[in-house]
């Protein structure tokens, strides 16, 4: 797999061009992108980090194990300036709907987040899925890619269910939408948290 490293004669990309010498300022610009659009190249950037972490899914309201959602996957790429063409799509993983009541509810998957258009490499972060599977979205293209934690559920022996929780994404901290961040999947009878796209610009 191709690797950005640091070291003689400078930063070596994926595409084997090298950076011998620091940038005039040094800045880096970061923005955290929460519905679609379009990223289009600066002329002086030099390089691009993206992550894109897609939606946690919702949890369902059954009383099947497993009710809470999964959390989205992540994917992390490092993009050459000079390798990047024209203006860049990117997608965000909206957050699901609030299952409505019922006995039989699972909730709703996650959607998934992405970014670039061919010929770039495109890295995406599936959503999570919904119940009763639970499970983490998968991720791909990134150089990191890493996938969404699954829901996790408290039992009292042999099997009740005292507590569900939604999986969380790499950014998650808390599970669910009251104190969740991106991508984490809801607890039982909750809505998962949206996506998100981050792009850090390196001068």
């Amino acid at each position: 797999m191709a690797t950005t490293s640091i070291g003689a004669p400078g930063v070596t990309f994926p595409d084997a061009t090298v950076q011998a010498t620091a940038g005039a300022t040094g800045a880096v610009v970061l923005t955290a992108y929460t519905t679609p659009g379009t990223w289009t190249k600066p002329s002086t950037v030099k390089a691009i980090k993206v992550t894109v972490v897609g939606g946690g899914a919702s949890g369902g309201t059954g009383a099947t194990l497993n009710p809470s959602g999964g959390g989205g996957g992540a994917a992390i790429k490092v993009y050459p300036g000079p390798s990047i063409p024209g203006p860049q799509p990117y997608t965000v993983g909206a957050v699901t709907a609030t299952p409505t009541p019922g006995p039989t509810q699972g909730g709703f998957a996650g959607n998934a987040s992405s970014f670039g258009v061919a010929p770039l490499a495109v890295i995406t972060g599936s959503g999570g899925a919904n119940s009763p599977s639970g499970a983490g979205g998968a991720a791909s293209g990134g150089d990191v890619n890493a996938p969404g934690g699954p829901s996790m559920d408290v039992l009292a022996p042999p099997t009740a269910l005292v507590a569900s929780f939604g999986g969380k994404s790499i950014l998650g901290l808390k599970p669910g939408p009251a104190g969740g961040v991106y991508g984490t999947g809801g607890n039982r009878a909750q809505a998962g948290a949206a996506g998100v796209v981050i792009i850090e610009e390196f001068y």
